[in-house]
């Protein structure tokens, strides 16, 4: 089929979540722990044995070089990158697909990651005795085949339901509210100490008594150094969007940083940071990063040169003379971020504002 028979609605790879807001009702809903791992999508090992460059969803556009000769798990990442586990470890998943989390424990996150990340030839099999996939739902495959585009700036691709002809052999779950995907997982799923299903909570049926026991058990879970909660309507249906029925809610920190350069905006597929700012770099804590987040006026360059030379090298540090409209080198600016890594760098560091004296 050409571009123009599918339906070009966009879509992401996984089920993402909304932050919480007033407007939210969360009665009735189930509440589970905000884990601190890897998001991962088992495919019911339709794929595993597979060149990797030849399953279709596959993202390996920057990555061919070091996975062109590598045989798909079954295993993908949130970016649809394949996660290389060893063939005991996914033994033990079942012949339907999986949404769930590697998960190692609470303030775990790097090794979890460093662990998920290791290509074959680089991988100590023994280090995956700890990595935990932490189950959520069973995904239908026409939900994860259901046709539209995924635009991120990790991963584009066009997904349709032809692409199902990979996982010709995977069992088919038919789709259900996410309180009754939990029934079936309850019932098929195969525990083992690396296959759990994630404990869910069900909350008060009333919306100011649910609200006090959601915020009691967000306190609970970061009081031991959990990240937050997640809230999902007994109703939802798993599809690839980011749904209001699935809610995160977390605590998060913020702190002043001074602004030390720019980066060029990539062209991407709306080309809307083209030519502007695409990211701020920073310094706090005595480390450099990346500070996104900004509006499209906060993206102006502050003179034709910067412009120009911002559209002729995108996703690039901008050179020492390069001018910002709103944020000059050596400015203040707030950021907002969840806590930080083992280095000191602030994890899911967003802009926030402008520095107020």
């Amino acid at each position: 089929r050409t571009f123009a028979e599918i339906n070009m609605k966009r879509r992401e790879f996984l089920q993402l979540a909304h932050v919480l807001k007033n407007k939210h009702n969360v009665a009735g809903a189930l509440m589970s722990e905000k884990l601190d791992g890897m998001r991962a999508f088992w495919d019911g090992g339709g794929s595993r044995g597979l060149p990797v460059r030849d399953v279709p969803w596959a993202n390996v556009d920057k990555q061919d070089r070091f996975l062109c000769e590598q045989s798909s798990t079954g295993l993908w990442s949130r970016y649809g990158h394949p996660i290389f586990a060893p063939d005991w470890w996914l033994d033990k998943l079942p012949n339907f697909c999986l949404d769930g989390e590697l998960y190692i424990g609470r303030k775990l996150f790097q090794q979890t990651m460093s662990t998920a990340r290791t290509l074959p030839g680089n991988r100590i099999d023994s280090n995956w005795e700890q990595i935990k996939y932490m189950i959520f739902d069973t995904p239908p495959l026409t939900q994860v085949f259901k046709s539209g585009e995924i635009r991120d700036t990790n991963f584009h691709k066009i997904i349709t339901e032809d692409m199902a002809y990979v996982l010709k052999g995977v069992r088919a779950v038919s789709p259900r509210g996410f309180e009754s995907q939990l029934i079936f997982l309850r019932q098929f799923l195969p525990q083992s100490e690396n296959l759990i299903l994630h404990k869910q909570e069900k909350l008060p049926l009333a919306e100011a008594t649910a609200r006090l026991r959601m915020y009691d058990y967000l306190k609970e879970v970061t009081a031991g150094d959990g990240e937050g909660v997640i809230i999902r309507d007994s109703n939802n249906f798993w599809e690839p969007i980011r749904s209001h029925q699935m809610l995160k809610v977390k605590t998060v920190e913020d702190a002043e940083a001074k602004v030390i350069g720019y980066t060029s905006g990539v062209i991407g597929l709306t080309g809307k940071v083209h030519g502007k700012i695409g990211a701020l770099v920073v310094e706090a804590f005595g480390v450099k990063f990346e500070l996104s987040g900004l509006t499209d006026e906060e993206r102006e360059f502050g003179n034709a040169d910067s412009k120009s030379w911002a559209l002729a090298n995108p996703g690039e540090r901008a050179p020492t003379w390069a001018i910002s409209k709103h944020f000059p080198l050596g400015s203040i600016v707030t950021f907002q971020y969840r806590e930080l890594t083992n280095d000191g760098i602030p994890k899911e560091a967003r802009y926030y504002r402008k520095h107020i004296q």
